[in-house]
């Protein structure tokens, strides 16, 4: 019965000319991007909002996005807003250039970068605004989303 469901979802997607990419998106919001357009954000599992993350487990994050000019490499930075003020959340690896994009980028082009999350287990149930920020070289950021996240577990 599941695999039918699946099929009926992709065969709906094909024929509706929608991306299957799309159809999964994970609600997310722009919050001032400059330099480079976010095309997509997929959270694995996450449809609804807000998004619920398990603490103790991996939560994997797929950005697309296309660069308005070139660029030499991208840092990620993810912060958590908690009352309005900017909580830093650690990342595994924040250089775009060695989460699957291909660097130097060119403007125009599309990318997608993927990162694997732990929600650490010592951090407290709480909803908060999660902030992504994308930064060239010099610290500027040039790209930027909120996603509505709830930690639980």
């Amino acid at each position: 019965m599941y695999k039918l469901a699946v099929v009926l979802a992709l065969v709906s997607c094909a024929v509706a000319r929608v991306p299957y990419s799309r159809v999964r998106a994970t609600p997310w919001k722009d919050c001032g991007s400059t330099n480079i357009v976010i095309n997509n954000v997929v959270m694995e599992g996450c449809s609804g909002s807000p998004c619920v993350l398990v603490k103790g487990t991996n939560e994997t994050v797929t950005i697309t996005f296309t660069p308005k000019e070139a660029f030499t490499d991208l840092t990620n930075k993810l912060y958590g807003l908690i009352g309005g003020v900017p909580v830093p959340f650690p990342l595994p690896q924040a250089d775009a250039c060695k989460l699957g994009v291909t660097c130097p980028m060119a403007a125009g082009t599309e990318y997608v970068e993927t990162i694997v999350l732990y929600i650490e287990s010592a951090w407290p149930d709480i909803q908060v605004i999660g902030e992504w920020k994308i930064n060239d070289p010099s610290g500027t950021t040039v790209g930027c989303f909120e996603v509505p996240l709830k930690l639980s577990g």
